[in-house]
C-alpha cells in the first residue's frame, strides 16, 4: 500500500490511499471540536501533514489561519435568493466552512446570504444561509475578477452533514483520475 503520493507507483493505488486518508481525516476533524483522545489527536496531526502533501500547505500565507481543510476547485451552480440581481452563478471552490463565488457586483462583508447550491449527484438543491466573509479577494484572482467568500457558521446539524457530504464529494472528484 502506497503513501498517497501521486508520483509513487500505480496512480490507482495512490488515489485509493488518498481517499482513505481523506475520509479518516474528515472523521477525526468532525469529532475534534468535541475532543479527541491523545492517540486520535496524534493520528489527526499525521493525517493533516499527509493532507498537506496532497493539497498543499494549509498554513501558507495563501490560506486563512482559521482554515482547517483545503479549498477544493469546483463548478456548481449557486442561486442567490436574497440578491436577485446576482441570479445564478458558478461556485469556483469549496472548503469545509464555505464557498467562493465570482461576482461582478461586490456584496458588503457581513451581509447575510440565502442561497441554493445545485448538487448534481444525486440531483438536489442544498439551501443554506451564510455570511459574506471576504469580498474581491478570491484565491488565484485574475486581474479585474471579483467575487465573494461566503462562510457558513450557523448550519443546523442536518445542513452541516449535507454540506460536509458535498465537500467530501468534491474532494473525491478532485482526487479521482479523469
Amino acid at each position: 500500500m502506497g503513501d498517497g503520493r501521486w508520483e509513487m507507483g500505480d496512480s490507482s493505488y495512490a488515489v485509493k490511499d488518498s481517499l482513505a486518508m481523506f475520509r479518516e481525516y474528515m472523521r477525526l476533524e468532525r469529532r475534534r471540536s468535541s475532543g479527541l483522545s491523545p492517540a486520535e489527536l496524534q493520528r489527526w496531526e499525521v493525517l493533516r501533514q499527509r493532507m498537506k502533501s496532497v493539497f498543499g500547505d494549509l498554513d501558507s500565507p495563501n490560506h486563512s489561519e482559521r482554515r482547517a481543510t483545503p479549498r477544493i476547485p469546483t463548478a456548481l451552480q449557486v442561486r442567490f435568493e436574497n440578491h436577485a440581481e446576482v441570479g445564478n452563478v458558478l461556485m469556483t471552490n469549496i472548503s469545509r466552512g464555505g464557498i467562493f463565488v465570482p461576482l461582478d457586483t461586490p456584496i458588503e462583508i457581513g451581509t447575510e446570504i440565502k442561497l441554493r447550491i445545485q448538487i448534481v449527484d444525486p440531483p438536489r438543491e442544498l439551501a443554506l444561509v451564510g455570511e459574506v466573509a471576504s469580498c474581491c479577494v478570491g484565491p488565484g484572482m485574475v486581474l479585474g475578477q471579483r467575487g465573494v467568500g461566503i462562510h457558513f457558521k450557523k448550519l443546523s446539524p442536518s445542513e452541516k452533514a449535507l454540506f460536509d457530504e458535498l465537500y467530501e464529494q468534491q474532494v473525491e472528484r478532485q482526487l479521482s483520475p479523469e
